[in-house]
């Protein structure tokens, strides 16, 4: 390789390094730790997330009636949209097998 390159390689892992220790600044403030593609939460913060979470009762006494009112018609469109989905999913599927096109997966 020449220098350039050298040069090129050297100041990617130097900012990989800069990254690195960013980023257990970071944990070390929000008070998390990363372990593989786990997010781990200390203890103050699960405590302090179970004291602000809502429960459902408390939710439907303190939200307006709209919000709970219109919540089966929202979910209620599950029922017909699945299966619509999944029959439109599989007729492009046949559609496309049957007419061979070129680079589509099928």
């Amino acid at each position: 390789m020449n220098k350039k390159v050298h040069e090129l390689v050297n100041q990617i892992r130097q900012l990989e390094e800069e990254l690195r220790e960013a980023l257990l600044e970071q944990e070390a403030k929000l008070s998390y730790q990363l372990e593989g593609s786990k997010v781990r939460f200390d203890q103050a913060v699960k405590s302090a997330h179970k004291r602000l979470k809502t429960g459902l009762f408390t939710w439907l006494r303190n939200s307006r009636p709209q919000s709970f009112l219109s919540a089966p018609f929202v979910y209620g469109m599950v029922l017909p949209i699945g299966p619509l989905d999944i029959s439109l999913t599989c007729t492009s599927r046949f559609a496309l097998a049957v007419r061979h096109t070129p680079g589509h997966p099928v």
